[in-house]
């Protein structure tokens, strides 16, 4: 029971009794998947389902656009950066031996 409990807190609380026999089957123990289940209903273990992603973000409003109050300039090191280009030059000049 002790072991159980290790593996469902090491999976924060989401494996359920298929994945926590497997696991104990998997350190050595003799454990099937309906005794893995009684045993998590007898101590009160269960797994967490996961939640469904749901997207937050509108990017049809209508409201203004918030101004850049920070002054933050894109530099030439960003720029490649977003292009995919700066890690073609860190490999190029890793092989030429200048970095």
């Amino acid at each position: 029971m002790v072991e159980i409990k290790s593996i469902h807190e090491a999976s924060h609380h989401t494996y359920g009794s298929p994945r926590i026999a497997d696991a104990l089957q998997k350190k050595g123990l003799r454990c099937s998947r309906p005794r893995t289940a009684r045993l998590m209903r007898f101590l009160g273990i269960r797994a967490r389902t996961a939640r469904k992603f749901k997207v937050t973000t509108d990017s049809n409003h209508q409201e203004p656009i918030a101004p850049n109050l920070l002054g933050q300039r894109s530099s030439g090191l960003m720029r490649l950066m977003r292009s995919g280009r700066a890690i073609s030059l860190i490999c190029e000049r890793t092989v030429a031996g200048s970095i």
